[in-house]
């Protein structure tokens, strides 16, 4: 043995050491291994078990590793497949090639060596690679001996067909029925199925090469070299099971090497081919070279009018077609000999032919060529196509013309394309109504048509209530229905003397331009108009087996076209709308030039809030909450905004502000963040380590889609105990979507927090679903609180709210107390926690620590 061998080998006997130690501890490996039929080296015996040299050279050494082998039975590709996808571990009989090389891992030391012969039917004479001419060769499907006799076969100019099959057997059996007249296989196989198939060995020998095991690439290191190490040792040794397993299988005791006479037949088959090839390529460029001269031109103009997309044609005097290219024939769905020499009239209906034959003659009898289009139904359609034709004399050198050339480019397509950019450039794709910029272009246009002049116009500016919370809660599908369905409805009211819009997300857009004299009478006008719109909205819609009610705020703006632009007039519709939507939702109402004071004290406040945010100017404020006794239980956390010209400003004046601008995201955020900061400090002394602290959190908050998330990092970022921090929910919230309200709620709930329902008794919920909620408290609004002494509705509405708490074992407490007697009132009748005036007005942390000193820091 070389030094570099001995070297290899005790590397891998090291290698294999280690992975013997490691895996020892290890259960019985499973290896998937692909059988394919190439007897003797490896098939499925009449047993339906893998059989042959490679199968017992693996169970040799599955039994030393303790390998449990599963043999797969497959076909040559798909086994190769399995490997390379990892279904396989190992692939057995594979001869190394560059592109094997780049989808496998081989190991180093060749389980067999081999090479390849054609075997012949015996009724067949092939003594060499020329015999070959005209004959089929059957060949194992993308192997190795597939492109060699490709190249080989191209070499001699032989014209032979190769003839894939999926195994060897497969070949065998067909080459001794006749049907294929030789096969090419390895001679471990060919040896033994030459006799079993009665076929007669030839003396075409090529490939000699080396047989591996498989796997896929960069997988199953540790088996390859397992592989490597026995190979190395049993090849040395003449008494070993590689040689044992030899001799069962093949009757030699040794390895298999290449004759050298096959090496010599192969240097000379090289030699031939080389020289055959040399004689062929120059044979075939005197040939090339020849009839290239003849043939270049009318190629070249075949292969550019083939290319084309377009119909090009030409026809005689008489309009019979004499040349027709591809896109001719396929527009017409013929071969070009059935075109040649016909006239239109047997290609097309009679309307077509007669448009095309006419427009033709005027060609030939004017001498003049033509453009334009031709709308023409192609014999294979039902609907007509148009094309852009243009046509031109055909003149000899006498000056006369002989007939006319054509071509004509099918622009249907190009025309539905630009149709349909043309309509999303002005048209909402959703409602198919205008879109916002076309309805300005078309409003421009009517107001300044001097042929019809108007003296006044309304535009009435309309926007779903509350479509936001469709959105949210029902997904935007149903969103869009509700909006088609909408758009429907307004085209029912639309006349001629209206235009109609979609201007964005839930807005829509009425502009009235034929108006009755008189104010009354234009007032009156609008009002019916406003009346129709309601009632289309308000009805009921089914959205998908979802039931929605809603309703619509609109603002109006009646203005002279003379005077105010129509931008000027949209802005006074949306002012109008603004204060409609304040108002009350569902309201209409015709601009004030007042409104234009309030839009802008408005956007003024709304400029502010945000300054307010983001310089600190907002203050969390604490109000008590007691039981019977006045002793403190705990706290609301209630948001303040210090104003540096004008004060303090309470909630009313900017939170239903800050839920139309969306702030209030920022705003819930900063107190959330802030009272569990107080609760982190109270939780460091005795006394308040138990004060639990409520927060507000809007529907707009709660419906969002990082709520949830945000409550999880405020958690993380401040320690104490979670029980102490009570989330309030309106009962209205649940109401909307209370699917997705109870997931939030649970998920809440989950975190260890309270939950306690706000405002309750004002959102009629159903008492089956308030019994599936997790929350710990009702809190009776104020609204019943305030008349409870004087009013028994109010009281009965307070000691049923009292008794629901009792019976679904949670706290129940009354907000807005002010009085002695709401309290005396709201005891006798069963409550037991109390906030309002009466137990102490919201207030700074600094006044809530000098109140209640023991919960100073």
């Amino acid at each position: 043995m070389k030094p570099s061998n001995t070297r290899l080998s005790l590397i891998a006997v090291l290698v294999v050491l280690v992975v013997s130690i490691t895996s020892s501890t290890a259960q019985t490996r499973e290896i998937r291994v692909g059988v394919y039929s190439n007897e003797p080296k490896i098939f499925l015996d009449s047993k339906g078990e893998a059989a042959g040299i490679f199968p017992d050279l693996l169970r040799e050494i599955a039994a030393k590793e303790k390998w449990t082998l599963k043999f797969v039975p497959c076909e040559w590709q798909h086994c190769l497949e399995m490997v390379q996808s990892g279904e396989l571990d190992l692939m057995p009989d594979v001869a190394q090639t560059d592109a094997r090389l780049e989808r496998f891992d081989f190991h180093k030391t060749p389980g067999l060596n081999s090479w390849s012969v054609l075997y012949r039917n015996p009724n067949v004479k092939i003594q060499s690679f020329l015999d070959l001419e005209n004959k089929s060769i059957a060949v194992l499907k993308d192997s190795v001996q597939q492109s060699y006799l490709r190249n080989a076969l191209n070499g001699f100019g032989v014209n032979a067909r190769l003839i894939p099959i999926d195994s060897f057997e497969e070949g065998f059996k067909r080459v001794e029925t006749g049907e294929i007249q030789a096969v090419a296989a390895n001679h471990h196989y060919g040896s033994y199925a030459s006799k079993k198939f009665h076929l007669a060995e030839t003396p075409i020998i090529f490939l000699p090469s080396s047989l591996f095991f498989v796997t896929k690439r960069g997988a199953n290191a540790d088996i390859l070299t397992t592989l490597d190490y026995y190979f190395n040792q049993w090849r040395e040794d003449p008494h070993s099971p590689f040689f044992r397993i030899l001799k069962k299988w093949t009757g030699e005791a040794s390895i298999a090497v290449v004759p050298v006479y096959i090496w010599w037949a192969l240097g000379g088959i090289a030699c031939i081919v080389l020289l055959m090839t040399g004689v062929n390529a120059y044979l075939r460029k005197e040939v090339k070279k020849r009839t290239a001269e003849i043939q270049e031109s009318e190629n070249k103009l075949n292969s550019i009018l083939s290319d084309v997309g377009s119909s090009i044609y030409i026809k005689d005097n008489a309009l019979r077609y004499q040349y027709a290219n591809r896109a001719t024939c396929e527009n017409l769905g013929l071969k070009e000999s059935e075109i040649i020499g016909k006239l239109d009239s047997d290609l097309y209906g009679e309307d077509e032919a007669s448009q095309i034959m006419q427009t033709d003659r005027n060609v030939i009898e004017t001498g003049h060529r033509y453009t334009g289009e031709e709308v023409i139904r192609k014999p294979s359609d039902a609907q007509p196509h148009t094309f852009f034709s243009v046509k031109i004399p055909l003149i000899n050198s006498l000056g006369k013309i002989y007939g006319i050339c054509g071509i004509s480019t099918d622009i249907t397509d190009h025309l539905e394309f630009t149709h349909k950019l043309d309509r999303l450039a002005h048209f909402d794709p959703l409602t198919g109504l205008l879109n916002r910029s076309f309805f300005f272009e078309e409003v421009e246009r009517l107001l300044k048509n001097p042929d019809r002049p108007i003296s006044q116009a309304a535009l009435l500016l309309i926007n779903l209530d509350n479509f936001r919370d469709l959105n949210d809660t029902q997904g935007h599908q149903v969103g869009d229905l509700l909006l088609k369905k909408i758009a429907d409805q307004f085209n029912e009211i639309k006349n001629s003397h209206h235009l109609l819009a979609r201007i964005v997300g839930d807005s829509f857009a009425f502009l009235i331009t034929s108006l009755p004299n008189g104010h009354g009478a234009i007032h009156r006008e609008i009002e019916g108009m406003i009346q129709q719109i309601q009632a289309a909205v308000t009805r009921p819609k089914n959205l998908d087996g979802f039931t929605h009610h809603c309703t619509a705020s609109i603002g109006v703006s009646i203005f002279d076209p003379l005077i105010l632009s129509v931008h000027d007039g949209f802005k006074q519709a949306e002012l109008a709308l603004y204060q409609a939507k304040n108002f009350e939702r569902g309201s209409a109402l015709i601009f004030e030039p007042q409104m234009q004071e309030v839009a802008a004290t408005r956007l003024k406040l709304e400029s502010e809030l945000r300054e307010a945010i983001d310089n600190g100017q907002l203050e969390v404020y604490y109000q008590p909450q007691v039981d019977t006794h006045g002793s403190l239980l705990s706290f609301e956390a209630l948001i303040r905004w210090h104003h540096p010209l004008h004060g303090l400003y309470s909630p009313a004046s900017f939170v239903p502000l800050a839920e139309t601008t969306g702030q209030i995201l920022a705003i819930g955020k900063f107190v959330l963040e802030s009272a569990c900061q107080q609760l982190e400090r109270w939780s460091k002394q005795p006394e308040a380590s138990k004060i639990v602290l409520a927060v507000n959190v809007s529907a707009r908050e709660f419906f969002d889609e990082g709520f949830v998330d945000r409550v999880i990092q405020s958690l993380s970022r401040f320690s104490f105990n979670p029980k102490c921090l009570e989330l309030e929910l309106t009962e209205s919230q649940f109401i909307t979507n209370f699917d997705q309200a109870l997931v939030k709620a649970a998920a809440l709930k989950g975190m260890g927090l309270r939950l306690s329902i706000d405002d309750f008794g004002t959102g009629y919920s159903s008492l089956s679903r308030l019994k599936k909620l997790p929350f710990d408290q009702l809190k009776i609004d104020a609204s019943f609180v305030r008349d409870l002494v004087t009013n028994p509705s109010d009281a009965a509405i307070v000691k049923t709210i009292i008794e629901l708490g009792k019976s679904l074992s949670v706290e129940v407490l009354a907000e807005g107390v002010e009085t002695q007697a709401q309290m005396d009132a709201l005891i006798a009748l069963g409550c037991e926690k109390f906030q309002g005036y009466l137990q102490g007005k919201p207030m700074p942390i600094s006044q809530v620590e000098a109140q209640f000193p023991s919960l100073r820091a």
